[in-house]
């Protein structure tokens, strides 16, 4: 594994944050290695331990500690304007994260890591720092199944963002599915 790859790789998931600094890359490199030194330990104490190297200097309140408030997932819309996209509440926090360790301890396969990180994405279990503990959380895996570290580029942050966007479109699908099959049997 390339020490510059890895280095592209953590500058550029800290710039789709807009973090630029210094501070923030130190961090993340400290995240980083204790993501590869403790995968073993992989569960809410390991994720945890991620997000509070990545978080202890940016904003030490919240550095390893699950949210405890609802929080509110926003983008821009064709006009630019902010919206809401997705309102999480902070009730079942941590069984949700609980749940996803379980399920996603040991995966072997690209497409389910790639699953599981979309998953931690929609749990949004830390009020900050999500992305970046996802990414990291994403390419541990990657490597750990022989595979290299994928760079997400902050200019093509929009691909990435597909990602999610074709998971709500397929939900909705088997909710239509499923919604349209119950008509069916009544």
């Amino acid at each position: 594994m390339s020490g510059d790859l890895v280095r592209n790789f953590l500058r550029e998931s800290n710039a789709i944050e807009s973090e630029y600094g210094d501070v923030a890359f130190e961090d993340s490199v400290e995240a980083w290695n204790y993501a590869l030194d403790r995968y073993n330990d992989f569960g809410i104490d390991y994720v945890c331990g991620i997000h509070e190297r990545l978080m202890k200097r940016l904003n030490v309140g919240i550095a390893g500690k699950l949210r405890r408030k609802k929080i509110y997932i926003v983008g821009r819309n064709r006009d630019g304007r902010q919206v809401i996209i997705r309102e999480i509440e902070a009730k079942g926090n941590k069984p949700r994260l609980r749940k996803w360790c379980e399920r996603y301890n040991d995966i072997r396969d690209l497409i389910e890591i790639k699953e599981a990180h979309i998953d931690f994405e929609m749990i949004h279990p830390f009020a900050d720092g999500n992305g970046r503990v996802g990414r990291i959380l994403y390419n541990v895996q990657r490597v750990n199944v022989g595979e290299d570290v994928r760079v997400f580029w902050e200019r093509e942050k929009g691909n990435y963002y597909e990602w999610f966007v074709d998971r709500r479109k397929r939900n909705m699908w088997i909710e239509l599915y499923m919604g349209l099959d119950k008509e069916k049997n009544n």
